[in-house]
């Protein structure tokens, strides 16, 4: 059945549709990206370099007022972060899961910049701006928010969005990991793109059988 759970990881679930649209040209769901955002923060970069913002949460601090953030963002220390990273989608509706595009919002501390990376140029821009303004009042209220939009691999067809976040994040990480900075940073590679979602699911499958062997 589509919703039985083939993964529990931390506060994650993963279920058989979740698997059947890793299998297909299909949009993904919050919580695939909310997943393997999870996995990089838990077992990738384990320090206080990288912090991953949920989709849901990002979806919340989308709709809710500037002078509320901090409920979701102090439990999770977000001010000593170097980089903060956040799924944007165009979903308007707090109390649901949807949208029809995903894009991607990095905070960098330390020149207090938002960069935006979106594999279809301009269609997340105002959803970014925004939420970019609300962030900047817990950040550092007195500034205006500083929105720059960075070169992104453009998708094409209509379903990649979500595997084009989760590249993006890889190829960020990556090069902050490297270098110490936020700058000149790369497109994704096409391939990495087009191996995606197999690899997601390869990482699914290992991560099932590590969780049945520790039984």
């Amino acid at each position: 059945m589509s919703n039985t759970v083939v993964l529990n990881y931390h506060d994650t679930v993963i279920r058989q549709s979740d698997i059947d649209i890793l299998k297909s040209n299909s949009w993904l769901t919050d919580s695939i990206i909310g997943f393997y955002l999870q996995y990089l923060e838990t077992e990738i970069y384990t320090n206080k370099d990288f912090l991953f913002i949920s989709p849901e949460v990002t979806q919340c601090i989308k709709s809710t007022h500037h002078s509320e953030i901090p409920v979701f963002l102090d439990p999770l220390s977000a001010r000593q972060y170097l980089v903060i990273f956040f799924p944007v989608n165009n979903n308007e509706n707090v109390y649901s899961s949807g949208g029809s595009h995903w894009s991607l919002l990095v905070y960098y501390r330390n020149d207090g910049i938002f960069y935006h990376f979106d594999s279809s140029n301009g269609v997340n821009d105002l959803q970014a701006t925004k939420l970019a303004s609300k962030l900047q009042h817990y950040f550092e209220k007195d500034r205006v928010a500083n929105v720059k939009e960075c070169n992104s691999l453009q998708q094409s067809n209509s379903y990649d969005c979500g595997i084009y976040l989760l590249c993006n994040v890889d190829n960020i990480a990556k090069h902050v990991l490297n270098r110490r900075k936020l700058d000149n940073i790369g497109v994704i590679n096409k391939e990495d793109v087009k191996c995606k979602r197999a690899a997601i699911l390869t990482l699914i499958f290992t991560l099932q059988k590590r969780n049945a062997a520790s039984l």
